[in-house]
């Protein structure tokens, strides 16, 4: 995925923490996250398995103390979107962190928000088809 891509867009970077998805996996989440920004592009994250977390903005702590996963069960993308819509906050495209290990029915959240969400899998990964789909590998 080209960084150009995400310009003159607000972007969130939810970052899957569901026990499948490796802390490294993760913390290169946020790490994109940092990369956009210092890139010029209006960048957040959030960190999400069943439930959605804060949305966080770039901070100067350190990165392992920033990033304490804590993750409560469950794998849904959807948590994302509801969150945003119950805190009434917007964004333009939605970078999905992930090792895909989810289902995505037709009448989910993410399926009808298909045109904002991007995801990023780590090299062992299952696709979604009909989704902007990159490999992690690819935007570092």
């Amino acid at each position: 995925m080209k960084l150009e891509r995400l310009f003159n867009h607000k972007v969130l970077i939810a970052i899957d923490v569901t026990g499948s998805v490796s802390y490294e996996t993760a913390i290169k989440g946020i790490q994109l996250c940092y990369k956009l920004q210092d890139n010029g592009i209006d960048t957040k994250y959030c960190c999400w398995d069943g439930a959605c977390g804060p949305i966080k903005s770039k901070q100067t702590e350190d990165l392992n103390n920033e990033f304490n996963i804590r993750s409560i069960g469950g794998a849904n993308p959807d948590c994302v979107f509801n969150a945003l819509k119950e805190r009434g906050e917007h964004f333009d495209k939605i970078v999905i962190v992930t090792d895909g290990y989810f289902d995505l029915e037709s009448d989910r959240p993410t399926v009808k928000n298909r045109d904002k969400v991007i995801f990023l899998y780590h090299e062992d990964h299952m696709t979604h088809p009909g989704f902007e789909e990159y490999l992690l590998s690819e935007t570092m």
